[in-house]
């Protein structure tokens, strides 16, 4: 064949493949779990975390990594703190000084119900003695728990659980997806699944503005990560179908949510729970 058949030819082909190759249809959906490794063997503490976004964050129960540093309640941490997250790993050097009168005044606090926020204080300047937590854990909750769990529903609380929202998911739960997102459509909101107490409100994780951490006994949580600002704020008390944020008209990155629920760290089928 002449160099310009081939040529012809070869443009031919390429031509085929080009209108044979499809072009997207739809936006690719995108995992939006929260973590997205392993926990490592400790981790240093930042000013505005909580011991429940730390577990959140690896897939951990936030008693078990108050047990393994012997933080018992209310469970505060420090700036600079370095906390063990693994049992094997090392204990943590002594960073955290607090002066006699703050030690004074953290005994005269009340203590917080066992679901209120595990807060971080201000940077001490003596050593923090180590409280142990008088009972016994019981073994499920002796280490840290990756796998999803398989535990009954809980018991109906006030109002019961509900899904957070009507849309329906873009995405459901499993094949590597640990909770259910969704596009909100404008003017939507997120309500509470189930009644229980705030325990987090604050910088969101996995890309998220914001997130919202309840916490409604039992081991389980429930947590909503969002673009929106919440409406509520830690300490504070919810019962099913109270608001927590409102989206409003903008983009539908601005919409979106993920939505989690988890028992002593380990991801569960909110559809398990909430029913379908």
């Amino acid at each position: 064949m002449p160099p310009a058949g081939r040529s012809g030819l070869l443009l031919l082909v390429a031509v085929g493949f080009g209108c044979a190759a499809p072009g997207p249809t739809s936006a690719p959906v995108v995992e939006r779990s929260i973590d997205t490794a392993a926990a490592p063997a400790s981790y240093v503490v930042q000013r505005g975390d909580s011991l429940y976004a730390i577990a959140w964050r690896y897939q951990m129960d936030y008693k078990a990594i108050a047990r393994l540093n012997g933080i018992g309640p209310p469970y505060t941490i420090y700036p600079d703190q370095t906390l063990r997250l693994r049992a094997g790993a090392a204990a943590p050097r002594r960073q955290a000084r607090a002066s006699r009168t703050a030690a004074r005044e953290a005994n005269r606090s009340r203590a917080p119900a066992p679901s209120a926020r595990p807060r971080v204080a201000a940077k001490p300047t003596t050593p923090k003695a180590p409280v142990a937590e008088r009972k016994r854990p019981a073994a499920a909750e002796r280490a840290p728990s990756r796998p999803t769990s398989t535990a009954p529903p809980p018991a109906a609380g006030k109002g019961g659980w509900r899904w957070p929202v009507t849309a329906r998911p873009q995405r459901g739960f499993g094949g590597g997806n640990r909770g259910v997102d969704y596009t909100l459509p404008k003017g939507g909101a997120v309500a509470a699944a189930a009644a229980g107490q705030v325990v987090y409100a604050g910088p969101g994780l996995g890309g998220f503005q914001h997130l919202v951490i309840l916490e409604h006994g039992r081991g389980y949580l429930s947590a909503y990560s969002l673009n929106a600002a919440p409406k509520v704020a830690e300490g504070g008390t919810v019962t099913a179908g109270d608001p927590l944020a409102a989206v409003g008209s903008g983009g539908a990155v601005s919409r979106q949510l993920h939505f989690e629920i988890r028992r002593n760290g380990a991801p569960v089928n909110p559809a398990g729970v909430i029913g379908r």
